[in-house]
């Protein structure tokens, strides 16, 4: 019997597009059922929801969000349960997966799925009373277990027409059409990075880890993204680092060149930009990359944050890459734990050599189930207000105890001199791709601000 799904998506600011989302859908419509998504945004309140809720007429409400939304979902759940007496209420994603008990003991849902989710819920919609990996029911002792998707080229496309608009707010490679081109975790364990505390907690067997899509899997996606949105100028990989040996890599920008022949952006590990991936960039028209180098205090970044790459490494990453002629778009982080003036001299200094395109810098982030948030806590400095917060501060987010918010407040206003001298700083960036138009194609039309939407 066919069900009707509808997926709550609750995001953080100007994430309009969730590919867990689209991934899920996608998967349950290629099985027969039907889905519609409820977009509501921060700040939204209940009952401005509790007519779409009952207009969408589900058997089956999905909630996906993070911790930062925690609060709001609680309060979109409720009013879910009062509207909805007789649909079954279930949530995934980035919160329900790092606390499946908690949840459940804390929202009146049915169920919780954990990490990969195509399968779990799909069992869910169909045999609910049935038990499934992946998933923890409410009244059942089903234990906290995973199931993973082995053959990730079977998994069919995104449903990106579920959203409309696929494109996020934020720098050139979040306004792009993303595509993921494999399934599984980033193999480096920075450790400050959700992505390595949630692969811990989720212990993925071998195997699983990085689960790479064939090369032509991808550029048939791509293809059929264009077909759908005529209007895409830009691809994206969507993965945390790019993902692939040096043969696939090549394989892929080869094709890429033949078959789609746009713009591609993506996230680089600096230990990856050697000469042989460069030439591979350059051969499949990636014009955009975005590279973490954190602090400019080696010792610090290799001690504390799991990055052992020099300063000298950064230097010949980031030379290489201009002189390819492919934009760079650097990221630093301030208010590290145990931060001192020394090393955000150091920061200022190595921003100003690197001379990327465009200057990017935030606070640190204290993210439970990382490593450096053990460390933040074990030594009394969490801020509590601030923990899991993902859109950053304008003020440290943790308490300093080597230096002081005016030492971090110098660094900023330094920070900011280079990128305008550089022109490069990620809020004027904005302003000059409108001007100039994204990537290689016109001008766009400003992204529309999220709106509490129903969509079928």
């Amino acid at each position: 019997m066919s069900r009707h799904v509808l997926f709550v998506h609750a995001p953080i600011p100007g994430a309009r597009f969730s590919s867990s989302i689209a991934a899920l859908s996608a998967w349950l419509k290629a099985h027969g059922h039907t889905t519609a998504l409820l977009v509501v945004p921060p700040g939204t309140a209940p009952d401005a929801v509790r007519p779409l809720l009952r207009d969408a007429r589900p058997d089956v409400v999905a909630f996906s969000y993070m911790t930062c939304r925690a609060q709001d979902v609680a309060r979109l759940v409720a009013a879910a349960r009062e509207e909805l007496p007789h649909a079954r209420l279930v949530a995934g994603g980035a919160h329900p997966t790092s606390y499946p008990r908690e949840t459940l003991a804390a929202l009146p849902l049915d169920a919780v799925c954990v990490g990969e989710g195509e399968a779990p819920l799909l069992a869910f919609v169909e045999a609910p009373d049935a038990p499934h990996p992946g998933l923890v029911r409410r009244g059942h002792d089903d234990a906290v277990t995973r199931w993973w998707a082995m053959d990730v080229d079977a998994l069919p496309d995104w449903d990106r027409a579920l959203f409309g608009d696929v494109r996020n707010d934020g720098n050139r490679y979040e306004r792009a059409v993303g595509v993921a081109f494999a399934r599984g975790f980033c193999p480096y364990t920075c450790t400050f990075c959700g992505v390595d505390g949630y692969r811990r907690l989720n212990a993925p067997p071998k195997g699983a880890v990085t689960r790479l899509r064939s090369v032509d899997r991808v550029l048939r996606e791509m293809e059929g993204a264009r077909a759908l949105f005529p209007d895409v100028d830009a691809f994206a990989s969507w993965d945390e680092i790019l993902p692939g040996s040096r043969r696939w890599q090549r394989a892929f920008m080869e094709g890429y060149r033949e078959r789609i022949g746009l713009p591609l952006s993506c996230h680089l590990r600096v230990e990856q930009v050697t000469d042989d991936l460069v030439e591979s960039l350059v051969l499949g028209g990636c014009d955009y990359v975005v590279l973490g180098v954190e602090t400019g205090d080696e010792g610090y970044r290799r001690k504390f944050l799991d990055k052992g790459f020099s300063n000298a490494d950064a230097r010949a990453a980031f030379a290489k890459l201009h002189a390819a002629g492919i934009a760079t778009f650097l990221s630093f982080m301030i208010g590290l734990p145990f931060e001192t003036p020394q090393m955000l001299k150091k920061t200022v200094q190595l921003a100003r050599e690197l001379a990327a395109t465009t200057l990017s810098w935030k606070y640190y982030t204290p993210e439970r189930g990382t490593r450096l948030f053990g460390l933040v806590e074990r030594h009394g400095l969490v801020i509590d207000r601030w923990v899991d917060h993902p859109f950053g501060g304008e003020e440290a987010m943790v308490q300093m105890t080597h230096c002081t918010q005016r030492d971090l407040d110098v660094a900023t206003a330094a920070l900011r001199l280079i990128a305008d001298a550089q022109g490069s700083h990620e809020e004027g960036e904005r302003e000059r791709e409108r001007e100039r138009g994204t990537f290689a194609g016109p001008p766009r039309p400003e992204l529309s601000d999220l709106a509490l939407e129903l969509r079928a």
